[in-house]
């Protein structure tokens, strides 16, 4: 099952340039770092976080300020809280947050891997 709800906080933003090169004001977040971060010890897991995001560019190019297992952010760039999403993202004027767990990944009995999302 794959479901992706956008977080509560939606300015109905949804221009890049908006908040391109926002940062690390006192207290704020770091920028956005590298894609190809590792999220977890599992080579399944973190190759199934580099699909995603090969997948979610591919299907809406939209999308902006991807981070992998970064400090999570709101859609304005202020740091919301010190637990890291596998991956989160804006498109469409909302913030996306995603958890992938590898039991969920692991091919079982001849079934496609899937992902359990979480928003937050």
């Amino acid at each position: 099952m794959r479901r992706s709800l956008p977080a509560v906080h939606d300015t109905g933003r949804d221009d890049p340039a908006a908040t391109a090169g926002h940062c690390c004001q006192p207290g704020g977040a770091p920028r956005a770092l590298e894609l190809d971060r590792p999220v977890a010890g599992s080579a399944t897991q973190n190759q199934f976080v580099q699909d995603r995001i090969a997948a979610l560019q591919a299907q809406d190019p939209r999308a902006f300020d991807l981070r992998v297992n970064q400090q999570q952010v709101d859609i304005d760039g202020n740091r919301v809280g010190v637990n890291r999403p596998d991956l989160q993202y804006t498109v469409g004027g909302q913030r996306y947050y995603e958890e992938f767990d590898t039991p969920n990944l692991e091919p079982r009995r001849g079934h496609t891997p899937h992902a359990s999302f979480r928003t937050g």
